[in-house]
């Protein structure tokens, strides 16, 4: 559990993939252009909507719903579709496997091997399954619109159950930023996560790998796949602007409150929806006002620090310190709600009071000491429970006063942040942890380690995000190098777990050694990039 895992960063910060395939995506649309597609789809690229003699030219909203397989998702999206007000078009990867009434269907297409490609409803809804590139097959699905055809109302993408939103989102964002032709007529307008109400608590307490639970995937081979069964649970829940508890009839009333309380943990801004079956409307869903277009997104970066290379996920920066008895320059303490965090907000949910869950941000600007923050890792107890309701009642009773006496972390249900470590000086470390799982990983260079070549390569593909940081989180000596972990839990012993952290930063005896070996570290990266 302890491990300091460096063995995915091929897999969470090569956000130049997502640029390559988009450049591919792009490519193949062009072919398509070229074989005679142009007319009908650069019609639909302007999304221009004729409605009672009103002319609305706004881009369509796409809607991207995740989850694992069995929590439901194909259930609410076949009820959107057999009950919509308005035309919506659906990507899935199946369209088969969305078993819509026969009665409904108008028309129907097959692709290779007989397989039903698209799938048009008596409604005006439209049905296809996904193609090589998600955004080319969204493309795709506006061109099935005939002339004088109301167009969609919606777009809506239904993942697979290994899928990362935030992948999904990044891929919107980078297209986005390139101003691709591919996006032109459709936006990303909300993502919505859907999960099995009966199964969060015992999922959130899970050791085992995506791969080790066949029955949560659906045959993809994606990244996803890798992550234990937590680490996805928590980062869908995260990455989502609406939260579907479905399957409520199986859970029990503790087991429901605690899901709830943990989820608005997880994600204060996220609507939270309780249901049963899958009836929910599509309109209950979009009922609250969307997150700013990914267009004004590139300009406002959407939420807090995104270097462009690194892991998407959104913090924002702490509030300086404002004790006044506090002398300590290396850190920022982050009393109070972060700025721009999706944990800012003071007020909890009555499911929340019950189980006393709150959050804090740690922020310093030193750097970890390896061996001592490896020790109090070591220290932090990990639960024999299957069960987080079970747990939460744990350490509201009294075994977790027991357990806090080992550690101050042991009321930590989850953490996660940017860490700065002294044997990694010129890399930003991702420290995520949630129920029985903790890791450390590689998530690409600081941007003050950079080479003013390496700035300008990082800059092109993330546009604005270095002057960002620079007006953010910079410090002369040590550029964005910082510390910067959210801790959610139960009663929170927050000056403990503060102490124990400051105690692994560098003392002042130590930082001359360490800035030596920064400078070694920049010279020997520097020489690996050409000098262009």
């Amino acid at each position: 559990r302890r491990d300091f895992n460096a063995g995915r960063d091929s897999n969470r910060t090569c956000k130049a993939v997502g640029a390559l395939a988009l450049l591919v995506a792009t490519s193949r649309l062009s072919r398509r252009k070229l074989s005679g597609l142009a007319g009908n789809e650069l019609r639909h690229r302007t999304s221009i909507r004729v409605h009672g003699g009103e002319v609305r030219t706004a881009p369509v909203p796409v809607i991207v719903l995740s989850g694992f397989l069995g929590t439901g998702k194909t259930t609410l999206l076949r009820h959107w579709l057999e009950h919509s007000d308005s035309r919506i078009g659906v990507v899935v990867n199946d369209v088969a496997a969305v078993n819509i009434d026969a009665k409904l269907i108008e028309r129907q297409s097959q692709g290779a091997q007989g397989r039903v490609q698209t799938i048009q409803l008596e409604n005006g809804c439209a049905c296809c399954s996904l193609g090589d590139e998600l955004l080319v097959t969204i493309y795709d699905l506006l061109a099935l619109q005939r002339e004088g055809e109301e167009p969609f109302s919606h777009i809506i993408v239904e993942l697979s159950g290994v899928a990362e939103p935030k992948r999904v989102r990044e891929n919107f964002r980078q297209a986005m930023r390139s101003r691709s032709e591919v996006v032109e007529g459709f936006e990303l307008s909300k993502v919505v996560t859907v999960i099995d109400a009966s199964s969060f608590c015992y999922d959130y307490m899970e050791y085992s790998r995506m791969t080790e639970r066949p029955e949560l995937m659906d045959g993809s081979s994606s990244d996803g796949a890798d992550l234990k069964v937590v680490e996805l649970l928590v980062e869908q829940a995260e990455a989502a602007d609406v939260v579907v508890l479905n399957k409520t009839d199986l859970a029990s009333a503790d087991n429901l409150e605690a899901t709830k309380a943990v989820v608005s943990a997880l994600n204060r801004d996220a609507r939270i929806c309780e249901t049963s079956f899958g009836r929910l409307s599509l309109a209950e869903v979009l009922s609250r006002p969307e997150r700013p277009p990914l267009a004004a997104a590139v300009s406002t970066a959407l939420g807090g620090e995104d270097h462009g290379h690194g892991n998407d996920d959104e913090h924002g920066h702490s509030q300086e310190c404002e004790d006044p008895e506090c002398d300590d320059h290396a850190h920022g303490h982050g009393h109070g709600p972060p700025q721009g965090h999706g944990h800012a907000s003071s007020s909890a949910t009555t499911a929340e009071e019950r189980f006393g869950i709150r959050s804090f941000t740690y922020v310093a600007q030193r750097p970890f000491h390896s061996e001592r923050l490896a020790e109090v890792l070591k220290a932090w107890p990990v639960s024999k429970r299957d069960d987080l309701c079970q747990l939460l009642e744990d350490l509201g009773a009294e075994f977790g006063d027991k357990a806090a006496e080992m550690s101050p972390l042991a009321r930590v249900i989850r953490s996660k942040g940017f860490c700065w470590l002294d044997t990694f000086p010129s890399t930003r470390m991702y420290w995520s942890h949630a129920g029985k799982s903790l890791a450390l990983e590689h998530d690409g260079p600081w941007w003050g380690s950079m080479t003013d070549y390496q700035l300008k390569v990082m800059e092109s593909m993330a546009p604005g995000d270095y002057e960002r940081c620079k007006r953010e989180s910079w410090t002369e000596e040590w550029g964005d190098r910082r510390q910067e972990l959210v801790f959610i839990g139960q009663r929170l012993d927050e000056s403990g777990i503060r102490a124990n952290l400051d105690g692994c930063l560098l003392r002042d005896d130590e930082l001359d050694a360490y800035a030596e070996k920064q400078q070694t570290d920049a010279e020997e990266i520097s020489r690996g990039w050409p000098m262009a």
